[in-house]
C-alpha cells in the first residue's frame, strides 16, 4: 500500500522504527504511535508524518457512493447506457475519494452524483470527464 516516513520542518526525511496501532472494538476509532529510533528523535524534536502511497488503485469520489446496511455499492454504467447497481469492496479513503478494492474494474463508468436517483436498468446519458451540466457549469 506505501508507507510513513517523518519530515522534519527542514525538509530532512527519517525512516520510522515502530507502528502500533490501537482499535476500540465496536467502533471506527483508531490511535496510531509512531516510534522514531532513539538518534533520530533526539536530533529532530517535532516531525510530521507523511503517508507515501507506493501502488495504483481504483478510487471512486464519495458522492458515488451509496450504502444499505452493510452493503456499499456503485450505480455502473454498462455499455448500452444502462445503471447496473454493484455491490464493491471499500479500501482506504481520503477526504473526496474511496478505494474500491473490488467490484469494479479500470475504466468502468459511474454514476457521480447520487447513485439512488437512478434505478436498475435506468437509461442515462454519461457526460464526458471534465465537463458537468450541475448548476448550468
Amino acid at each position: 500500500l506505501g508507507h510513513l516516513t517523518a519530515e522534519t520542518s527542514g525538509g530532512d526525511a527519517y525512516g520510522i522504527d515502530r507502528i502500533v496501532q490501537r482499535g476500540s472494538a465496536g467502533t471506527n476509532a483508531a490511535s496510531l504511535e509512531v516510534w522514531l529510533d532513539p538518534e533520530t528523535a533526539r536530533r529532530t524534536g517535532a516531525v510530521k508524518i507523511r503517508y507515501h502511497s507506493t501502488r495504483e488503485a481504483i478510487a471512486v469520489p464519495w458522492s458515488a457512493v451509496a450504502t444499505d446496511d452493510d452493503r456499499t455499492w456503485l450505480a455502473v454504467v454498462d455499455q448500452d447506457n444502462r445503471i447496473q447497481r454493484r455491490e464493491i469492496t471499500p479500501g482506504a479513503t481520503t477526504g473526496t475519494m474511496l478505494e474500491v478494492v473490488a467490484g469494479l474494474e479500470p475504466g468502468e463508468r459511474v454514476v457521480r452524483y447520487q447513485p439512488r436517483s437512478h434505478g436498475d436498468e435506468a437509461l442515462v446519458e454519461p457526460v464526458e470527464r471534465g465537463t458537468s451540466e450541475r448548476n448550468g457549469e
